[in-house]
């Protein structure tokens, strides 16, 4: 029975485990009052989608513990983008080797591959901290000078800044995805759209929200 039954994150139904009165028991019980017909279900696993898909053979929509990873040589590109013009040779010189050292690339193809940019969690979004501070350098053009924080211009090129380099990271918009419609070829080609499409509306809150919360002080 409990092979039949399919996954949800908020699930109807709960596994208890055995007990050293039943070792050989597993008991399925009930999370909520429910009806004849309602459906059986219970939590798989509270993984991203890009696991999901991997062991389970399927993705979830607005699927509450998503989470984007990207390569750090995406990384990178996207933060040397959106460095400072007006920097001197030598910080700028410095601060691209700081990109280098901080976002390498994995010694070998496995679990190292990519690197976790932000999620969603129980209780709201998570940044890489690493990230939001590499923006931080980014933009700043002198070292010696005011932090970029001090001022609100200096807030609102950071926040662009932010913006910039992560959405540079998808090769096109949210906006462009879902103007193509959801005439998909198969299951894969829908199975892809969703987990990409899940990403976009995953950053966009995530950019929106901090955004406000920083211009919130």
């Amino acid at each position: 029975l409990g092979d039949l039954l399919n996954h949800r994150f908020y699930p109807s139904c709960a596994w208890e485990s055995p007990t050293p009165e039943s070792p050989d028991v597993w008991k399925l019980r009930a999370k909520m009052d429910m009806a004849a017909g309602d459906s059986l279900n219970f939590c798989y696993c509270e993984d991203p989608n890009h696991l999901l898909m991997t062991t389970s053979g399927f993705v979830v929509k607005e699927n509450p513990y998503d989470r984007i990873m990207v390569r750090p040589s995406d990384l990178r590109k996207a933060l040397l983008s959106v460095c400072n013009e007006k920097s001197s040779e030598d910080f700028a010189s410095w601060r691209e080797q700081q990109i280098e050292e901080q976002l390498p690339d994995p010694e070998e193809e496995g679990v190292g591959l990519s690197m976790y940019l932000v999620g969603r969690q129980p209780g709201g979004i998570q940044w890489n901290d690493l990230w939001l501070n590499m923006i931080g350098l980014a933009v700043t053009e002198d070292p010696n000078g005011e932090h970029w924080s001090a001022t609100p211009e200096g807030l609102q090129m950071y926040l662009a800044a932010m913006e910039k380099a992560s959405w540079s990271l998808f090769p096109q918009s949210l906006e462009q995805d879902l103007a193509q419609g959801e005439d998909f070829a198969d299951s894969n080609q829908e199975m892809a759209a969703t987990m990409r499409r899940g990403y976009k509306e995953l950053l966009k809150e995530a950019v929106d929200k901090l955004k406000d919360r920083l211009a919130a002080g």
